[in-house]
């Protein structure tokens, strides 16, 4: 039989499991940080995006994605590789030169659990339809899935799309990043992921 100590102690001791277990959860991560990436973000602010469009145009879209980005400028992303999708990014957007918009990485952390931020890509889909450019897009290519290339190969290349009224069209590979894109700009690449 259990005594009214037992279960004067099952009811103290359940509200503070309960709230150990919220605490763990609430700082819970996606996975263990990978240093070296973190360290590259950081070091190199690589270009994760660049959109050329008419000039004002430009300035329309990148006050849009500041907007959807919110005051702290972080998004995670979904629709790319390992360990893209598992960091959340703080990213600094700018017009340069005659209405190329560019976005870079400030700082990328693991992704808590319960951590919910403007994704990037819907972002950028989003943003751009309702500025109504017409242009041309690129996004690094370690944003989107399916360049089947490895390694050193992978450097240089990226993502491309046209823009129709905000509209964007699929994104194709291309074998080496447009030259609009590459002006004033050293492509980075990350360190190797085994």
């Amino acid at each position: 039989m259990i005594s009214p100590w037992e279960i004067a102690a099952f009811l103290i001791m359940l509200p503070i499991v309960w709230i150990g277990v919220w605490f763990v959860n609430l700082f819970d991560t996606d996975g263990p940080p990978i240093v070296e990436f973190e360290a590259w973000c950081r070091r190199e602010r690589p270009l994760l995006f660049a959109i050329r469009c008419e000039p004002d145009k430009a300035l329309a879209l990148r006050d849009a994605m500041r907007a959807r980005l919110g005051a702290r400028a972080q998004a995670e992303h979904h629709r790319g590789r390992f360990p893209w999708t598992r960091y959340v990014f703080r990213i600094t957007i700018d017009v340069e030169g005659a209405g190329v918009l560019r976005g870079r990485i400030e700082r990328a952390t693991v992704r808590g659990v319960r951590q919910r931020l403007p994704e990037l890509g819907a972002v950028l889909d989003e943003s751009l339809r309702s500025a109504g450019a017409r242009g041309s897009a690129w996004v690094h290519t370690e944003l989107h899935d399916g360049d089947e290339a490895r390694g050193i190969e992978r450097r240089g290349r990226g993502w491309t799309a046209t823009l129709e009224d905000g509209a964007l069209s699929e994104f194709t590979i291309a074998p080496q990043v447009p030259r609009w894109v590459q002006e004033g700009e050293q492509l980075r690449m990350p360190p190797e992921q085994g």
